[in-house]
């Protein structure tokens, strides 16, 4: 399978860009048409019962706006990208949307726990032990990706970071050993592991 990340040398540093257009998005394709078509469907209505059924009216905008909302997040996430940027001292994790731009900086001195922690959601009842035949399974995973927090991990400063929506876990191995390269240090132990079991003389 094609990675989804690329790696571009900088003079300070590496820039890597995660980007999950491509890699199981026709789900996410699907659902993010069908919204489109039902709020424009319900905007419709809302105008052809405007001098008829107020209640009619409240009942399509209500639902309009679900679906609008409905709409933008999942083509938010299908157009989101994130890129990390890693020298020495820091790691910058840059994610882009439709309409957002956020940067956060982290010191790798102070990054520990490092990995990746993907877990699968239980099964639905109805789901089928060979084909899905009801449709459970891709529904679960729309939902679970539009609202995963990232598939990596690591600890900083007492809280938890996550990143990573569209990592795989061998192209987190990747990743964790360019870390390592970059600032000498293992990232996946915690502090309290390595006064244990590598105490300074």
């Amino acid at each position: 399978m094609k990675s989804v990340i690329r790696i571009k040398d900088h003079e300070d540093g590496k820039l890597i860009t995660i980007s999950s257009f491509g890699r199981g998005k026709t789900f996410e394709l699907i659902y993010g048409l069908a919204f489109i078509l039902s709020a424009i469907y319900f905007a419709i209505e809302m105008g052809n019962s405007w001098d008829k059924n107020k209640g009619a009216v409240i009942f399509c905008f209500v639902f309009m706006i679900v679906f609008t909302i409905a709409a933008y997040r999942v083509l938010n996430k299908i157009a989101e990208t994130e890129k990390l940027f890693i020298n020495k001292e820091r790691l910058d994790i840059i994610t882009t949307r439709l309409l957002i731009f956020e940067k956060r900086s982290y010191v790798l001195a102070e990054i520990s726990d490092f990995h990746f922690d993907d877990v699968e959601t239980p099964r639905a009842p109805l789901e089928g032990d060979t084909v899905d035949y009801f449709g459970f399974q891709g529904d679960r995973k729309v939902i679970k990706d539009l609202f995963a927090d990232g598939k990596a991990s690591f600890l900083y400063r007492g809280r938890r970071v996550r990143f990573g929506k569209a990592l795989a876990s061998w192209e987190f191995n990747e990743l964790e050993v360019l870390l390592y390269g970059m600032s000498g240090n293992d990232l996946r132990y915690t502090d309290e592991f390595e006064r244990r079991n590598f105490p300074k003389n």
